[in-house]
Formats: C-alpha cells, structure tokens, sequence
C-alpha cells in the first residue's frame, strides 16, 4: 500500500512546490492543483473516504475532496492532466521514503500541531494515520484527552 504521505510528496515535488503549503488555506492556483492532483491519486491508490481525504489535506467539508476528485478525473479523462499524474504515479512507485522523513512531514500536519481546536478533525486525522509503518502515531503537545486526544483503544 502506498503511504498518502508519500503521494502529497510525489505530488508536490512535480509541481515544485512544498508539501506543508499544499496544506495551506490559500486559493492559489500554485497550491491548489498539486492538491486536487493529490486528492484524485490518494483516492485512486489508498482508497481514503472523501471525508478521510478532506482531513488529510487540512479541510473539513468532504464535498471539496469530491469535487476536487471529480474535477481531476474529468482532466485526465480529457487528456489535459494525464502525463502529469502517469509522471507523479511513477515517482512514487520508486520512492524509498524512510520512516523519519514520513514522521517528520506527518508531525508538521495543521490539524495534528493544533489538535484541541479540532477535536473530530484531530481524532480521525489520527484514525487515518493508523496504517503508519510505526508503531506510535506522532501527536500534538495539546495534553490530555480533555485537549482533543483521542483516549486509547481497548484492542
């Protein structure tokens, strides 16, 4: 399975921008391609709920990843966005990320730095990260459960 980490990576290297400002609010077409590019291929190879990838990439409202995943697919189905993403497919299928690089890049997530202020948003974000190659999911300093950690699971 490929990591989401790793296709927000791949993603943003091809269009050269930083993977944390593909997380940002803002509107730019610079910054908002890579993440409609990145919502299209996180559904496509992880299979992420639309609501899991809306969370993943720093929104609340799941209606944004459907429209993101629908406006992508109707460009590579008309040919205007198809080498780009066969490009970022490839890149990685070969990419040898270690686990620190991943760590590092999933601790600097908004909603993981600012976890009291997103309980629901923080909770799922940390259910998503589950399928980490680590044993510990990286967390915020917010505190105790009170803050908007999740409280653990009896398995």
């Amino acid at each position: 399975m490929i990591h989401p980490y790793i296709i927000l990576e791949s993603t943003s290297r091809a269009f050269f921008v930083h993977p944390e400002s593909v997380w940002s609010a803002s509107r730019q077409q610079i910054f908002s391609a890579p993440r409609k590019v990145a919502a299209y291929l996180i559904r496509k190879h992880v299979g992420l709920s639309m609501e899991d990838i809306a969370y993943f990439l720093n929104r609340r409202d799941h209606s944004t990843s459907v429209y993101w995943v629908k406006q992508i697919e109707d460009r590579v189905n008309d040919g205007s966005y198809v080498e780009i993403v066969s490009r970022i497919e490839d890149s990685f299928k070969d990419a040898q990320q270690t686990t620190a690089e991943i760590q590092d890049l999933c601790s600097a997530h908004p909603i993981l730095r600012d976890g009291p202020r997103h309980t629901r948003c923080w909770n799922r974000l940390q259910w998503i990260l589950q399928c980490l190659p680590w044993e510990e999911v990286p967390v915020s300093r917010a505190g105790s459960a009170e803050s908007g950690r999740p409280v653990e699971a009896n398995n």
